[in-house]
């Protein structure tokens, strides 16, 4: 199942196997402006896009969620070059092969990767957490 920032199926719809859509788009033009889409030129732009919404990364099991600080939408600014990037280093780094895939790491990838590092590491201790409590409550 896509994430909630899907851009192909928040865009387009669901597609099929053979690239059909099978579903209307999961928010129209209005929507979108209103949420500052990436795709949309920001001259549509309207309102305060998602700045200040608080997004779960798993609701379904109590994990807390985040306050975005961000003007641009969840969904576009996680597919920006920079931020691949950054998650292809964090990929390779966490499979010990940083440097056989980016030998020649610019600082920037470098910072962006040390960040994410921190966040991975705070996420997982959340997680944990959320889960030991859930687990405490229940039995």
């Amino acid at each position: 199942m896509p994430g909630q920032f899907d851009c192909d199926e928040c865009r387009y719809g669901i597609s099929t196997k053979d690239g059909a859509y099978r579903t209307p788009p999961r928010r129209d033009d209005a929507e979108r402006a209103a949420m500052h889409c990436g795709w949309t030129p920001e001259e549509y732009w309207t309102g305060a896009g998602c700045v200040g919404k608080t997004f779960a990364a798993k609701p379904s099991v109590g994990f807390p969620g985040i306050e975005w600080t961000e003007d641009e939408c969840p969904g576009s600014a996680t597919r920006s070059p920079a931020v691949v990037e950054i998650g292809e280093a964090y990929a390779a780094f966490d499979a010990g092969a940083l440097r056989e895939f980016f030998p020649d790491v610019t600082n920037s990838v470098a910072q962006g990767l040390l960040e994410l590092k921190r966040a991975m590491s705070e996420y997982e201790r959340v997680a944990t957490a959320t889960l030991k409590e859930a687990s405490k409550n229940s039995g």
